[in-house]
């Protein structure tokens, strides 16, 4: 029942918050593909958990959005609340330093947020 309903609160939240950004059906689906696309690439990839959350975000900001990367991130520890996931702040922290990569331009392409992101947290976690 808490699955069913984690997974309510975060298809409203997408929903909801894309709405703020322009063509929102379009970056929505962005996100989810990049997402899918993307997800055995960093999830494989050497590197702790917030090395993965940083790659994510910059990828999907680059790709699809600022906002919709931080609602991305956001409904993920969502996600964990309800689920037998870790929800973490920290998480969030390098969702944020990865959105800024792209959103500052220091990243601009895939391949530099896996390798920024792999060099600011590197293989060991905190």
């Amino acid at each position: 029942m808490e699955t069913k309903i984690a997974k309510v609160l975060i298809t409203i939240l997408f929903f909801n918050l894309s709405a703020f950004a322009g063509d929102k059906d379009d970056k929505f689906l962005c996100t989810m593909f990049k997402a899918y696309e993307y997800k055995d690439i960093v999830v494989n990839m050497p590197g702790i958990d917030k090395t993965k959350h940083c790659s994510f975000s910059c990828i999907i900001a680059l790709d699809c959005g600022v906002v919709e990367s931080y609602i991305a991130g956001v409904a993920k520890e969502i996600y964990d609340i309800f689920t037998p996931g870790t929800p973490d702040i920290k998480d969030i922290e390098a969702n944020v330093h990865g959105i800024k990569l792209a959103a500052k331009k220091i990243a601009t392409s895939e391949e530099q947020c896996m390798n920024i992101c792999h060099e600011n947290y590197g293989l060991v976690n905190d």
